[in-house]
């Protein structure tokens, strides 16, 4: 793997002369990155999914201020207006507790199966922590 090098949260990396690159804190899952590429005069600021709320698990994305050139972004939900986040949790939560508390059993999926491992291993973590914070 001569070719590519771990790259830490904030640490710039000087590839030659010309090229830059700085990762930063997306927010929207364990590991999840966002990168300002610097080319001479002229930047781009890419990233996958990032989040600007944080929760109660992850802290909201971060980087410096800048004024890229260019901003690549995935955009799947960027039209949707949801409810709030807490009003999410509490629905979620009411239906859970509504089918145990029927003896009904709960399976927790997440939808994407396009996601990564690490995007349901985070969301189920969120799920049990729900669920603990009720029963306490």
């Amino acid at each position: 793997m001569k070719k590519s090098i771990a790259v830490n949260l904030h640490q710039r990396v000087q590839v030659d002369d010309e090229l830059e690159i700085k990762a930063y804190y997306a927010g929207h899952v364990l590991g999840a990155a966002m990168f300002h590429i610097r080319v001479g005069s002229q930047s781009i600021v890419y990233t996958g999914d990032y989040n600007m709320t944080p929760d109660r698990h992850l802290g909201a994305a971060w980087i410096d201020k800048c004024r890229p050139d260019l901003l690549i972004t995935e955009s799947t939900y960027a039209t949707t207006i949801r409810d709030s986040k807490r009003c999410r949790e509490r629905d979620f939560l009411k239906k859970v507790l509504d089918c145990v508390e029927k003896g009904g059993k709960v399976i927790h999926t997440h939808p994407h199966h396009t996601r990564t491992h690490t995007h349901t291993h985070t969301r189920t973590h969120t799920f049990a922590w729900y669920i603990k914070i009720y029963y306490q």
